[in-house]
């Protein structure tokens, strides 16, 4: 609160900004969702303001997993396809994590759907809903690949593992 105060004061806008976030982080990491949302909206409305593309990405991807976390998959996916969208567009891509993270992360939240088609019995959507949870792994692999990021790799391999398990395709696995 006293870090939140002093950037305020010194009018630092995009230090607000990940002040908040972080703060939205304390919540989260307790299971306070409501308060987590709070400021997390309140960073990415600065950083729209602000115009900074590689912050609103990383607030969107932190809004997603408070979404994930709740069981608002449809939101969860809207926020990091269009974190991917502005990667896309975006000339120059500092978070070098960014694009892998985002696959990574819209695989998560398929999977989970794809979880909640199997509870409901719902085969056939089930295997869509992994299908796609899988070609986006893959894609984060490269990506963690890429940059030589093993716990990325790993943590991509420990979902197929998962999915393909939920397949009945243990050869996978």
């Amino acid at each position: 609160v006293l870090f939140r105060s002093l950037a305020e004061e010194s009018g630092y806008k995009r230090l607000v900004a990940a002040c908040l976030n972080e703060i939205g982080g304390f919540y989260f990491d307790y299971g306070d969702f409501g308060e987590a949302e709070k400021k997390a909206l309140s960073a990415l409305q600065m950083r729209i303001d602000l115009r900074d593309s590689s912050a609103i990405v990383q607030s969107n991807n932190f809004l997603g997993e408070i979404y994930m976390k709740q069981g608002k998959y449809t939101e969860a996916l809207q926020l990091f396809e269009f974190s991917m969208f502005i990667l896309s567009v975006m000339k120059e891509n500092p978070i070098e994590w960014a694009k892998p993270y985002c696959y990574q992360a819209i695989g998560s939240v398929l999977e989970l759907k794809g979880d909640s088609a199997s509870v409901e019995s719902n085969k056939p959507q089930s295997i869509y809903y992994y299908d796609h949870a899988i070609s986006n792994y893959l894609n984060s692999l490269e990506g963690w690949k890429k940059i030589d990021r093993n716990d990325g790799v790993a943590e991509i391999y420990d979902s197929l593992g998962h999915i393909y398990t939920k397949l009945g395709e243990l050869n996978q696995a």
